[in-house]
């Protein structure tokens, strides 16, 4: 964890950095497109400096029954985000916006979590 919190001030840095340069250069549209996925990452992040800062107790966690993990329902929200991510990403590109701190990583990393709890481990899919 302690890696990934440092990853992600660093990512704040660097994205503050864009964010002033891209202000100091009058390109107001790239640094509110840069400001939007600095807070979508922050809020990423947030549970995860919560879990780090302040941990809760494992009694509290709400355990989901395993057949609701593979739910018609669940199956189609990590489509959804899977083909969220892929489209975010395509617009990222069209407006060069870098990868790091995007809309698309964002979409990216939720499309993964829920891909996870749908379909287990990238490793281990398809062993059933």
């Amino acid at each position: 964890m302690k890696t990934a919190l440092t990853a992600f001030v660093r990512a704040v840095h660097l994205q503050a950095l864009w964010i002033r340069d891209y202000i100091e250069s009058g390109r107001l549209d790239q640094a509110r497109e840069c400001a939007l996925a600095l807070h979508l990452r922050a809020a990423h992040a947030l549970p995860c400096l919560r879990e780090t800062l302040l941990p809760a107790s494992r009694e509290s966690d709400t355990e989901v029954p395993l057949p609701l993990l593979g739910s018609e329902k669940s199956r189609a929200l990590a489509k959804a985000l899977r083909d969220a991510a892929e489209c975010a990403q395509a617009v990222d590109r069209e407006r060069h916006i870098p990868y790091a701190g995007s809309f698309g990583e964002y979409l990216e990393s939720l499309a993964v979590c829920v891909e996870e709890e749908v379909y287990g481990p990238k490793g281990l899919r398809g062993l059933e």
